[in-house]
């Protein structure tokens, strides 16, 4: 089971909700996404965030910081 995943049965539930994934794939077009799908777009974002929180990470603390700030994650992904 993938961190950040809790399964009650066939229900699966992560960190960033499954709702708010399919409403960003029908902003973008798409008409219909299946379950499966949706998931692997949510562990998928979760992957994303928590790569990009620890490139983030880096210029806070190279800041003498322990707030994560905008800045931090614009530099990250500008890097």
């Amino acid at each position: 089971m993938a961190r950040g995943r809790l399964s009650y049965g066939e229900i699966q539930m992560t960190d960033i909700a499954k709702a708010a994934v399919v409403r960003l794939a029908k902003s973008a077009g798409i008409e219909r996404i299946s379950n499966e799908a949706a998931i692997a777009l949510c562990d998928s974002a979760e992957k994303y965030v928590q790569e990009l929180t620890l490139k983030s990470a880096k210029f806070m603390i190279a800041n003498g910081r322990s707030t994560l700030k905008a800045r931090d994650i614009a530099l990250a992904l500008e890097a």
